[in-house]
């Protein structure tokens, strides 16, 4: 598949793309970009370029996630007219270039015991969770 181009010039979104860290936690106020940026870099950095890949997208509650980062990722994909893509409204999952995004709140922990081989965790707005989460 052709590499996408995509004119990103965030601090943030440079940063996730050098980043060799196994965990990396982005903070700032509201609006500073964290969620714009990972939501670019995951889509087209990995869904896109990468081959048998799974993402897990968690924030605490289902609504919470899809009025944020479901609804991001989705603009995200029109507005770069992204080819190839399938969403599944009702389980809330991207697929794309073989790979999948999973979006699941994190509210019933046990919903994640089934979740195999997942490359990548964008946990959005990771100060709501417990620890027990």
């Amino acid at each position: 598949m052709a590499r996408i181009q995509i004119q990103q010039n965030s601090k943030t979104y440079k940063f996730l793309q050098r980043s060799n860290s196994r965990t990396n936690i982005l903070y700032g106020g509201a609006g500073s970009g964290k969620s714009w940026s990972i939501a670019q870099f995951l889509l087209i950095d990995k869904l896109y370029t990468e081959r048998n890949i799974r993402v897990l997208v968690t924030r605490k509650t289902r609504p919470a996630l899809k009025k944020s980062a479901w609804l991001l990722c989705n603009d995200l994909l029109t507005k770069y007219n992204l080819p190839g893509y399938e969403v599944n409204k009702s389980d809330l999952i991207i697929s794309a270039n073989g790979n999948q995004m999973y979006f699941t709140s994190i509210d019933d922990p046990e919903k994640l015991k089934s979740f195999e081989k997942i490359n990548y965790i964008w946990s959005e707005e990771s100060t709501a969770l417990s620890h027990n989460d």
